[in-house]
């Protein structure tokens, strides 16, 4: 297990064993032919550590993208840094990126590079792989005849778990992909959104987006687009994969066209060319309140109006090891308040991110609805330690959340879910059954479960993290 700190001059590296006990640590410095480099991210390849990193040079004007592999014993980069891709820079305002990602089964990595045309547009992608041997291959290009603004539809304050679905925060989002994926067969898409004529952090809840898709299957040389179509209603939080039965499938959520609410979620099997819309309907977002009175507002929580979801947040589709899928988000709220100052005559707008329960769905191995449910999730406030963590384990899934009950109305059976500043472990089976504890550790009493820097390492090991006022903690869940 790894863990790495950046500040502005050097890198430090951790290494935990097993028993996640620290076994070694060292400190190095990046650099290309003597200009400083910038870490981007270290990718674990086939027992191989594999560190990217970037180099921005002047003369001339260019992005670089280079590859190191670190010394397992002593944590330190190996050799000289390959050149993998350079990107130009024209000026301030036309500055490409390189968005990155792994295949689920950690022996490939997906490059993406985006070259600028001007502020929020492109002219093109180009793609690389890199294999378990380190051998970059190049896959193929799009070229856009007409610059398509690019990001997420909705700029959100939540993180994506999902190292290939990019959230705005971190990233770029005028020259962002919504989301890139790398199959372990080699199979390639990516996301873009676009509104002809508007920049997308702009874009507020109720106008239309677009979505194209570009598909590229192993073995072939040029990208397929799919432009979806939605038959005039808003789509968000588009989300696809590539399933091992080799078909293309993407799930996201529709809306009426000038409603801030959401109707249901949608799925398309692009390969087949099918499209299937499932509405919310109010048995199913009322399953987790014993009474309608339970929707009110209680110190200052938001109720959910009229059984209606505002908005839901994402974190891709996974395929299970009987080829379901399943579809996990947050479903939230946003509260903007207005304020003013009579004394100096000024006006001040917040908006806070008020989370209910997570959505799980449960899709069949061509995209079509098994079940879906709701996991009862109560917080205070819009922070980053409202979010949940997951892991799968075969076809179970586990999901763990911060749990703030002391303003949760009981369940029916009249039984508190946990205790005050409790964390829950909830673990659901292929057919939605679901049980639920509290993770009850003495010395995490009051902590804080960190969903952003947890992850599942491996198909039967989860390491996650806590905080305790300014001390961080790391656990491995053997699962």
């Amino acid at each position: 297990v790894l863990k790495a700190y950046t500040n502005k001059t050097s890198h430090e590296l951790i290494a935990f064993d097993n028993q996640m006990k620290q076994v070694s640590q060292s400190e190095f410095k990046l650099s290309y032919k003597g200009n400083k480099s910038f870490l981007y991210d270290i990718f674990i390849v086939d027992g191989q550590l594999v560190l990217l990193s970037t180099s921005a040079l002047t003369k001339p004007k260019r992005l670089l993208l280079t590859m190191s592999t670190l010394d397992l014993k002593t944590l330190q980069p190996s050799g000289t840094p390959k050149l993998l891709h350079e990107i130009p820079m024209e000026s301030t305002m036309k500055i490409g990126n390189y968005h990155v990602t792994q295949s689920p089964d950690q022996k490939n990595i997906l490059v993406v590079a985006s070259f600028p045309k001007d502020r929020g547009s492109l002219t093109k992608f180009e793609t690389f792989t890199i294999d378990s041997n380190l051998t970059v291959k190049k896959r193929g290009s799009i070229k856009f005849s007409q610059p398509e603004y690019l990001g997420m539809p909705i700029k959100s304050l939540i993180p994506l778990g999902d190292a290939g679905d990019f959230a705005s925060t971190g990233f770029d989002p005028f020259f962002s992909p919504s989301s890139i994926k790398l199959s372990n067969a080699g199979d390639i898409s990516i996301t873009t959104t676009y509104k002809e004529g508007k920049i997308l952090s702009k874009i507020s809840a109720t106008d239309y987006v677009g979505y194209n898709i570009y598909h590229l299957p192993t073995g072939e040389a040029a990208f397929k687009k799919y432009d979806l179509k939605s038959n005039g209603k808003k789509m968000r939080e588009v989300r696809t994969v590539t399933h091992p039965n080799g078909y293309l499938i993407c799930a996201g959520l529709y809306g009426e066209k000038n409603s801030k609410y959401l109707d249901g979620y949608f799925t398309m099997n692009l390969s087949l060319g099918s499209t299937n819309l499932y509405p919310f309907e109010m048995d199913f977002l009322s399953q987790t309140y014993s009474s309608k009175d339970d929707c009110k507002p209680k110190n200052n929580r938001p109720t959910k109006i009229g059984y209606r979801i505002e908005d839901i947040h994402f974190q891709g589709l996974q395929v299970m090891e009987d080829g379901t899928m399943i579809l996990l988000g947050d479903e939230y709220t946003r509260v903007v308040r207005s304020g003013g100052n009579a004394l100096n005559n000024t006006q001040s707008t917040s908006v806070t991110y008020y989370p209910y329960d997570v959505v799980y769905i449960k899709l069949n191995p061509i995209g079509g609805e098994i079940w879906k449910t709701l996991i009862r999730k109560r917080q205070k406030g819009g922070t980053s330690f409202n979010r949940y963590g997951y892991a799968v384990k075969g076809n179970q899934t586990y999901i763990m959340f911060n749990n703030m009950a002391t303003d949760t109305p009981d369940l029916p059976s009249g039984k508190p879910e946990i205790g005050k500043d409790g964390i829950a472990f909830v673990t659901l089976d292929e057919n939605g059954n679901s049980s639920r504890k509290g993770l009850v550790d003495p010395s995490l009493k009051k902590g804080y479960f960190d969903a952003h820097h947890s992850k599942q390492i491996s198909p039967t090991e989860w390491i996650v993290r806590f905080q305790k006022n300014k001390k961080i903690y790391y656990a491995k869940i053997s699962l």
